[in-house]
């Protein structure tokens, strides 16, 4: 994810062609990624970055994108989901997809113009995916991750999670029943209970105190 670095200069542009879009990995894109070469501003230098023919047009609005009726996982479950930064008059210029062959439109400007401000191409060994607005919701992030294969550790979106290749954890401010999905089989010691909950388990399911927080150390 890429939120939205105005400039990236041709050396950054090698190592992004390079080592992002290859391999059928997804890269997002957010709001004005690489409208500076380093010496001047254009649009042009977003498609070059992105693959899409972004419009930029003048005013100041808030920056949010209703999501549409896709058909793809990006957006099954939260259709007319608003996200993005909705204070009014905030931000300048804004942003829109001009041109959308070749794109599956994913969610449409909420500044009156309703024109496409999320979308998703295929550029053959790679997929893209712009944003007009920022700050993406976490249910979209969930859907963006699942899209790519990621894998996912907990069904509920507000529970907050940390993992690497040893540990897990989670962190939440609702209490009841927890239950983290492994991406594999594990023996799996709780770190503050210090005592292991299971040897062999792609599941950990417990009970949490509100605001509470649980560390698991993975072992094979």
């Amino acid at each position: 994810i890429i939120f939205s670095p105005f400039e990236i200069t041709p050396e950054m542009n090698e190592a992004i062609d390079k080592y992002l879009k290859c391999n059928g990995q997804y890269v997002v894109w957010v709001y004005l990624p690489g409208i500076s070469d380093g010496s001047t501003l254009s649009a042009e230098h977003m498609k070059r970055v992105t693959g899409f023919d972004v419009g930029i047009s003048e005013g100041k609005a808030g920056l949010q994108v209703r999501l549409a009726d896709s058909g793809t996982v990006v957006t099954e479950g939260i259709e007319g989901l608003i996200y993005g930064n909705s204070t009014p008059n905030a931000v300048s210029p804004l942003t829109y997809i001009r041109n959308t062959a070749d794109v599956t439109v994913l969610g449409y400007n909420m500044d009156g113009s309703k024109k496409p401000g999320f979308g998703m191409k295929n550029m053959g060994d790679w997929t893209s995916i712009y944003s007009s607005a920022p700050c993406l919701d976490v249910r979209l992030l969930r859907n963006l991750l699942e899209l790519a294969g990621c894998h996912i550790y907990s069904e509920n979106s507000e529970d907050v999670i940390y993992s690497n290749n040893h540990y897990v954890a989670l962190h939440s401010d609702a209490a009841g029943e927890k239950t983290i999905t492994l991406p594999g089989n594990y023996a799996v010691y709780d770190v503050f209970e210090k005592q292991f909950v299971s040897m062999n388990t792609n599941t950990i399911t417990f009970q949490n105190a509100a605001n509470d927080t649980h560390i698991f150390r993975l072992t094979t």
